[in-house]
């Protein structure tokens, strides 16, 4: 049986810090894509560049000091972290895709359906168990994403053929975050977090490397205003955030950390609204605070249980 509990029994207040600050990094990163892509650069570009560009930083310090741990992994941990690489390379293609196709506010709200992917996978092939709190707290989370969807749809203008390609987007890579995240979790447990970080980007600079050599897009050509957003979307949603929500794998569990992607999405909206114009609406208000309220409860059962 797979005890979804945190290897510690009690979480210290820095680690909700963690928390937060990786919150606040994930959330500047729809704001930075889109900026990305007014500057014409592509969403393929975006993905490589993002990946390439963690992974290039990570090298020395993971050649340096983390040799021996990577050499003392087993061949079974290389291939799942291998595979969760591919899988979060293949994340961030649907989604960059899915914010081209559709609004800022339901891409989120749509990606934001990772935690329920996540928790349904690890209650029913993993077979964790979750105290009532935290059922009650993502659930929560849910109905306040689903009410901010709702909300949005009425409100945008985006024409339905994009919508129903952005909302399909978005939820194929929210059921690649859930798979890469239990994948990612399985390796973690074996891992210091720079060499875990260091291999997932590395795998997953090739896959999107890859997939872009057999493209028509081309790395070289764009503003320099361009390489600077996609420099910050490497900089804080890629490294900060996805580093910060990756050593929290160490002591809640993935669909604690997965259900962080709703409170991303209320502070993405806040910022689409301030820089690009998307008003949100009652429904969109009212889904933001139970979307908090639920991340409460589920963070405080996480810490009881």
């Amino acid at each position: 049986m797979v005890n979804a509990v945190a290897s510690t029994t009690t979480t210290n207040w820095w680690v909700y810090a963690v928390y937060g600050f990786g919150i606040l990094a994930g959330s500047t990163g729809p704001i930075f894509l889109r900026l990305a892509l007014a500057e014409g650069v592509p969403t393929p570009v975006i993905t490589v560049c993002r990946l390439m560009v963690a992974c290039l930083l990570l090298t020395p310090l993971t050649l340096n000091r983390y040799q021996a741990e990577l050499r003392r992994l087993s061949k079974r941990d290389v291939i799942i972290g291998i595979i969760a690489g591919i899988l979060f390379a293949a994340q961030m293609i649907l989604m960059f895709e899915a914010y081209v196709f559709t609004s800022v506010l339901i891409a989120g709200v749509l990606i934001g359906s990772i935690p329920l992917w996540t928790l349904l996978m690890e209650r029913f092939i993993l077979h964790a168990h979750f105290n009532r709190m935290v059922w009650i707290g993502l659930g929560l989370a849910l109905v306040g994403g689903a009410l901010i969807g709702l909300a949005g749809i009425d409100s945008t203008n985006v024409v339905s053929t994009g919508l129903l390609l952005g909302g399909s987007l978005a939820l194929a890579a929210a059921l690649m975050g859930s798979l890469y995240l239990i994948l990612g979790r399985t390796v973690r447990n074996h891992m210091s977090l720079i060499p875990f970080l260091w291999l997932i980007f590395t795998s997953g600079a090739v896959t999107s490397l890859v997939l872009l050599l057999v493209s028509d897009y081309d790395l070289t050509g764009y503003t320099s205003e361009g390489y600077f957003w996609v420099l910050m979307i490497a900089i804080f949603p890629q490294i900060i955030a996805h580093g910060s929500f990756n050593y929290l794998l160490a002591h809640f569990s993935a669909t604690v950390v997965s259900i962080s992607s709703q409170i991303i999405t209320v502070i993405s909206a806040v910022g689409a609204f301030f820089i690009f114009a998307e008003l949100p609406g009652p429904l969109q208000f009212i889904g933001s605070a139970i979307i908090i309220v639920g991340v409460t409860l589920t963070l405080i059962g996480q810490s009881r249980h």
